[in-house]
């Protein structure tokens, strides 16, 4: 099983996501894909997560977050954490985690493995224009 921490409020496409489904995509039936947060709202996540001494992502201290917005201020919206080398993120999302010490060692690896293949993250966008 796999608990996801996908939200319905965060894209029309997640609203559509069902609580409980098996994994898609597999040839066999033996992996289940679990939301239990998908009907919160943002401030009920990081609540939540305070309640049972669970500390965010430091990538939303890094995006601008501040302690209220997490855990007193009850609006949608804001920044979202993924994976540090997504290829769907911006230039300046790249650069965010590029500059933490935590994201420089797989930012490090992927511009050598770009170096090494020629090939980039974007289409036509190599990283290191990106990170520049």
């Amino acid at each position: 099983m796999t608990c996801l921490g996908e939200r319905a409020l965060e894209s029309r496409g997640r609203a559509k996501l069902p609580v409980w489904r098996e994994r898609s995509g597999l040839k066999q039936r033996w992996m289940y894909e679990w939301r239990p947060v998908l009907s919160w709202r943002r401030i009920e996540v990081f609540q939540k997560m305070r309640a049972c001494q669970v500390e965010p992502h430091y990538c939303y201290e890094l995006q601008g977050m501040t302690k209220q917005d997490m855990y007193e201020t009850d609006v949608e919206g804001g920044p979202r954490m993924s994976c540090v080398m997504c290829f769907l993120k911006s230039p300046e999302q790249l650069r965010t985690g590029y500059y933490t010490q935590e994201g420089r060692a797989v930012m490090e690896r992927a511009l050598a493995i770009e170096a090494k293949t020629g090939h980039t993250i974007q289409h036509g966008l190599a990283l290191a224009e990106m990170l520049a």
